[in-house]
This record gives structure tokens, sequence and C-alpha cells, in this order.
């Protein structure tokens, strides 16, 4: 992500806006938050540790001269609609050497509360050094940037913890899909509907952060909340306390209520598709490789099998490959049947099948070998199945030390152990099969098993 990773999730939404080379900043004065891309700062020559990301820090790098130009003419916009719902100016900021430079900041309302102040603002920050051919067209990037705002409007709630006066603007209630009568304006409206799996890290957290000034004035929580329809939405919620009381408990809080679900579905979407194999719906090399990597002392012992189809080749060369998608599919399916819900079956090649079996001794992996090949003699059973066999080798480490890529190829060598023994009589079978369908004769070349006879 190209903001920093300290106040990033606000901007994920928007991620591909926030590569660009130039500054990006978003404002929501309800929270006093504000936010900037690494190249913000950057053209004023600071790192992320030395901005604070708040409107006062904000001010105090204006020129004194600007400032009292340009903070009345924002506080305006943000009060009332009547003085717009965007502006334009040029005023100078302070660097980091102690010199000002003079930007551009083209500024918009992203959306309003029901008493037409505005929730959050956004725009682009342009050095003015920078050519006119370049002005314009980042004149279009911030229309771009406006609409992807626009399309993420937020509810608003204001909370007194202390009284229990909550209070949910309209847009927070129709987010979700609810009237207002059934959306109370009371706390226990929110706490409801929150996952029950999210209220941990969500609702006694922020009953912990309202009791306790030391966990700061700002929090940031993602969880599911229940709308109307009865599905979960994804939410970004946050939050600022404006006032807490002699003994640090907060007295007022007002936040942020942004759906995010289909950026989180989409998230989900794209890393269950590098995660897993699209035709037999196992685990990827990707994920097989990565778990490896991941991969402790406690996870031991471990035990590995390794699988190769006989026969995929002949199957696709003469009946097609929607016949071998077919056939793969189903070795799949009795290899599942076979495994605990915690191992991790992958298909990690054309016909290849790898199973990661953590806490698993030498003993248990037979056992589970033994279910997935009862499971396979099984199927072929069925009067003119299409025939699965595969080839397995199982090795298993009792201790940490040996690389995993290292017992997977002993596995492959025990599997292919195994594959000299059966593969002519599953080849046989497997060729009268497709014969039969064909009406004719088929030739037979399985090069990979010619070269483990030539080497042996």
């Amino acid at each position: 992500m190209s903001v920093t990773d300290q106040h990033g999730n606000i901007f994920s939404i928007f991620n591909d806006l926030l590569k660009a080379d130039y500054g990006i900043w978003l404002w929501e004065p309800y929270t006093e938050q504000l936010y900037f891309n690494s190249h913000y700062l950057t053209m004023l020559g600071y790192s992320n540790a030395e901005f604070p990301y708040n409107i006062a820090t904000w001010k105090a790098l204006l020129h004194p001269d600007d400032a009292n130009n340009i903070v009345p003419m924002q506080f305006k916009i943000i009060g009332s609609a009547e003085y717009g719902e965007s502006f334009d100016t040029r005023f100078r900021m302070k660097t980091k050497n102690g010199d000002y430079m003079w930007v551009l900041s083209r500024g918009f309302v992203v959306c309003r509360d029901e008493h037409g102040k505005a929730i959050r603002l956004a725009g682009i920050h342009i050095d003015t050094d920078t050519s006119e051919a370049i002005v314009n067209k980042l004149a279009i990037q911030h229309e771009r940037m406006r609409f992807a705002l626009d399309t993420a409007r937020d509810g608003l709630w204001d909370w007194s913890p202390a009284t229990g006066e909550v209070y949910f603007s309209p847009r927070y209630v129709e987010m979700c899909g609810y009237q207002p009568e059934e959306f109370p304006q009371r706390v226990e409206s929110w706490i409801e509907r929150v996952h029950p799996d999210d209220i941990e890290a969500t609702v006694t957290k922020q009953l912990e952060f309202v009791n306790n000034p030391e966990m700061g004035d700002t929090f940031e929580c993602v969880y599911r909340f229940l709308a109307a329809d009865g599905s979960y939405k994804w939410i970004l919620g946050r939050g600022k306390v404006t006032r807490r009381d002699a003994e640090g408990k907060a007295i007022r809080i007002v936040g942020l209520h942004t759906d995010i679900t289909e950026l989180r579905n989409t998230q989900e979407s794209l890393a269950h598709l590098i995660n897993h194999d699209t035709l037999t719906g196992l685990y990827s090399r990707f994920y097989f490789d990565e778990k490896s990597r991941q991969l402790k002392e406690k996870h031991y012992p471990l035990s590995i099998i390794y699988g190769d189809m006989d026969g995929l080749k002949l199957i696709n060369d003469n009946l097609g490959h929607a016949t071998g998608d077919t056939l793969l599919k189903t070795a799949a399916s009795l290899i599942l049947q076979g495994t605990r819900g915690s191992d991790i079956v992958a298909r990690t090649g054309g016909d290849e099948f790898t199973l990661l079996l953590l806490n698993c001794s030498g003993n248990a992996a037979n056992l589970i070998l033994e279910r997935i090949q009862a499971a396979i003699d099984i199927y072929n059973t069925t009067p003119d199945v299409l025939p699965v066999f595969i080839s397995f080798g199982l090795v298993c480490a009792n201790e940490n030390n040996t690389s995993v890529n290292k017992l997977v190829s002993q596995a492959d060598k025990n599997m292919m152990n195994t594959k000299l023994k059966n593969h002519p009589e599953n080849l046989a079978i497997i060729r009268a099969w497709i014969e039969k369908r064909l009406g004719s004769e088929i030739d037979i070349a399985d090069t990979r098993l010619a070269q483990v006879h030539s080497s042996s």
C-alpha cells in the first residue's frame, strides 16, 4: 500500500489512486484526523514519523500570512454548502528544512451530514513549480478521486458514554438498510448488531478506550455488522474522543462508519484465487509453498504424501481436456475423503498432488493414505466409471532439521517406486476404457516413466 501503515485503512478503498506521484489528502473535521499519501510528505521533506496526522499540525505549517485567509475559507465550506463544494487555492507551507514552498491545493467536500456540515473533504496537493500540462492532467485525476470517494459516503455517530446518549445520522442508519424506527438512537442498537466473533476486538476494545486515556484519543476497527436483510456488512469504524473528564473517562466521542463490504469481498476473492487451484478447489502451489515456509517446531512430526496420477496425458490426448479436467476434479474429491480437516491438500502440478500433514506421525500418515486409497478403490468398482489411479509416496520427519523441498523430493522418489509396480496395469485399464469410447486402438507413451526405467 502506498500510504502509511499507521493510517492506511481509510485509503485502502482508493489504493489505485494513492499510487500517484502527487500529494493526496483526506480530512475528517468531526474526528479532526488528516490523512496523506506518502508523496504528500515527501514533497515537504518529512517522514511518516515526523508528521502527526491531525489538522492542528497542518495549520502550524501554513505561512502566517496565508493562514488568515485559508483557514477561515475552509471552515466556511465545512459549515455550509452555500459557500460551495470545492476550492482551488495557493498558499505556502513550511518544509522540513525551514523554507516555505508554494503549493496548489484543490479540494472538495465528499459528503455532508443532515445539517449540511462537511463530514469528509479530500483533494490533491501540487508543487506550483509543476508544469501546466501536468497540472491539467492532475485535474482529471482529481475528478476520478472525487468520484471514487463520493461512492463511499459515511455514516456519522456521536456518543456520550456518561449519559448513554447517542446519535446516528440518517446515512448511518440507511447504510445497512434500516428505517429510523428500526434503529433506535441508543448504543445497544450498535452493540446488538456487531457480529459475535467481533465483539471482543470491537465493542470490548472500544469500552476500554472510553475508560482508559492511555489508549489514546483515536481508534480504528474493522468488523462485521448485521444489515436489515440478515446479511453481514464489513464496516470500517473510526472514532475520536473530543473530551474527557478529570478522571480521564471519555465524555464525548464522535466517529464515522464506512461500508467496506465490496472492498473486503474483493480482497477475499483475490486471496482465494491466489491460494486455491481454480479447477479442483484444492490449495495452490503458492499456498503450499507459503505454508511450508511458515513451519515451526510445534508442527512436527510432519508427514508429506506426494501423489502422481496415471493416464492424465492419455485422457487429454484422446478424449480432450474437458474429460481430463473431470478426472482431476474426481481425484481431488477422492483424496479429500481420506484427509483430516487440518491437512493442506494442494495441486502442485498438472497431475501432481502434495499433502502437507502437520502434527502427523508416520503411522498416522499411513492411515490417512490407506483411507485415500480405499476411497479410490471403492470409486473404481462402479461400473464403467472414468478410472482414477494415483501413485503415492510418503515421507515423515520427526524434527525440523530437513527442508520441505528435500522431504517432497524424497516423497516423489517413494511415489515413483510405487508407480513402477502399478503403472502398467493401471495404464492398461485406462487404455481399455478410452478405446471402448473411441471404438479404436490408441498408442501409449509415458515419457516420465520411460526416463525412470532407463535410469534404474
